[in-house]
């Protein structure tokens, strides 16, 4: 069965949350975790949660300030040049996403926290169609023509832990 965002926010350290360094092996891409048809499956929690799974593994070079994700909606692709520019085509959006705070709790058993006043990740969406002329660098992990934001999750929602994701106003 597929992993839910429930269930790796409930437990990030699960043994559900499988990660592997070694798929994705692109250029400028060491430090990023990746997901697809992201929108359409409600993965936002899922990815935020095998962020900070991925920055408390022991990797070299990955901890909660330097994890980076990236996402796309279905029919929707990234693509990147040798100079680290990427730009979305398709239908969907993409999400491209940095740890910006430390976690402030991911233990076995319990709710993810990485919270952070709101602040933990920073959040860029380019939408495929309606942003052509948006871009992404890579190398800066910086963006420009779309929508920034903020990610964050405290852990202690009703029903468990509560993906909060906050776009800047334009």
């Amino acid at each position: 069965s597929l992993v839910q965002s429930a269930d790796v926010l409930a437990d990030p350290s699960g043994r559900f949350v499988d990660l592997d360094r070694g798929l994705l092996t692109a250029p400028l891409l060491e430090r990023v975790v990746t997901d697809t048809h992201f929108s359409q499956r409600d993965r936002q929690g899922r990815l935020f949660g095998f962020m900070a799974r991925a920055a408390r593994s022991g990797w070299a070079g990955v901890e909660a300030l330097s994890v980076r994700g990236i996402a796309a909606d279905e029919g929707t692709a990234v693509c990147y040049d040798s100079s680290g520019t990427a730009r979305v085509h398709g239908a969907g959006s993409a999400y491209f996403l940095a740890g910006r705070a430390p976690i402030e709790r991911l233990e076995p058993g319990r709710p993810l926290v990485w919270n952070a006043g709101g602040r933990a990740v920073e959040a860029y969406r380019i939408d495929g169609t309606r942003d052509a002329g948006a871009s992404f660098d890579l190398r800066s992990w910086t963006g420009s023509g779309g929508h920034p934001g903020r990610w964050s999750v405290d852990g202690s929602g009703p029903g468990g832990p509560v993906l909060v994701v906050r776009e800047e106003p334009p």
